[in-house]
């Protein structure tokens, strides 16, 4: 627990993170004649897709059917209330939108991105595929759709560790379907709402003498246990919603696997646990290893899940919350400072457990 010197240099730390996130992260889209130039940085090299309303070289937009491999890209493209242009997807039981859902018999599974179902994917025709990652051999696996004349764009929102820079993506998506104004007014709302509910708390711990509380996320999972880096984006989160986190010193943007004693030793006093797996219930947590009933927060019962809006297999919290960092920021900063005034009244994606 930080004493109130250390909330005092916390709220003024926090009122002095609002950043101009648009000039970071792993892409940049530059207005070109008829359309958009798109760059997409990855590991020292850059890729350029020309977006054009004409019929000339590039990509045509709006393009009109897309194929996804990853539940985020729903997210953003439900945002953008494309959803039609979606053909086709890996797995339609872990699909979250409802204006997806109800296209579901007309959508088509073409398996997952490590084998995905090309000739189903070439027959479908679809103007853009977009993967999750662009590694030699990735692209090298899905030369056979470039080579068919299918655009294939890899989509690196995972890799940004600010919740701001993934959200930034839905950019992204609106250059291909034309809606690239709309999309940058979807995002300057949400990075808005997010800078208030930080300078917010940055003012109430200001005001206020109030301890820092010590969080802990995950529980193990098979005998390890992954918790957030310091430079990740759970961590990032964490900072922002004025929390003291164990692991925040780490330099690493990756999950940290650890063992129960090593975490035990830093985080048995927590004030919270967040983020259990998939458990829905404190049992569940403790069922995972008995042991866990001596940390202060399952002891205590102040464990919280991204359960609320769960349906069947669907975690919309991993959907749509790539596009709603300020909803999320706003159930931390609720279950951390449960009397504040400032964030929403009700949890959006979080649940405490019974």
């Amino acid at each position: 627990m930080r004493k109130i010197i250390f909330v005092l240099l916390l709220a003024l730390l926090l009122f002095s993170c609002q950043r101009d996130v648009k000039k970071n992260g792993l892409f940049s889209i530059k207005p070109i004649h008829n359309g958009y130039e798109l760059r997409i940085y990855s590991s020292g090299q850059t890729q350029i897709f020309e977006l054009k309303r004409t019929n000339s070289d590039g990509i045509h937009i709006p393009v009109r059917g897309v194929v996804v491999f990853s539940s985020t890209h729903v997210g953003f493209i439900c945002r953008l209330g494309q959803q039609e242009r979606i053909i086709a997807l890996p797995d339609t039981s872990y699909i979250c939108c409802q204006g997806l859902k109800k296209r579901f018999p007309e959508l088509t599974q073409i398996g997952d991105e490590i084998s995905p179902d090309f000739e189903e994917i070439i027959e479908l025709r679809p103007d853009v595929v977009f993967i999750s990652g662009y590694s030699p051999s990735q692209m090298e696996r899905f030369s056979r759709l470039t080579q068919a004349g299918i655009a294939v764009v890899p989509i690196l929102e995972y890799r940004e560790t600010d919740p701001l820079l993934r959200a930034r993506w839905i950019e992204v998506f609106g250059a291909f379907f034309d809606k690239y104004d709309q999309a940058k007014k979807i995002f300057n709302k949400i990075e808005k709402n997010y800078n208030l509910l930080s300078r917010n708390l940055a003012n109430y711990l200001a005001k206020n003498s109030i301890d820092s509380p010590l969080v802990l996320v995950n529980i193990p999972y098979r005998g390890t246990w992954y918790v957030p880096g310091g430079q990740s984006y759970m961590a990032r989160f964490l900072k922002d919603a004025g929390a003291d986190y164990p692991w925040s010193s780490s330099t690493s943007s990756q999950s940290l696997p650890l063992s129960f004693e090593q975490v035990y030793q830093r985080a048995a006093k927590a004030d919270f646990l967040i983020n259990p797996n998939l458990a829905m219930g404190l049992e569940q947590v403790i069922s995972t290893d008995r042991r866990l009933a001596g940390f202060k927060a399952v002891r205590e019962g102040r464990v919280y899940n991204f359960i609320r809006r769960k349906r069947g297999k669907c975690f919309d919290f991993w959907e749509s919350g790539v596009v709603n960092p300020d909803k999320i920021l706003s159930d931390l900063i609720n279950i951390f400072y449960p009397h504040n005034t400032f964030a929403s009244d009700t949890m959006f994606y979080y649940q405490k457990l019974n």
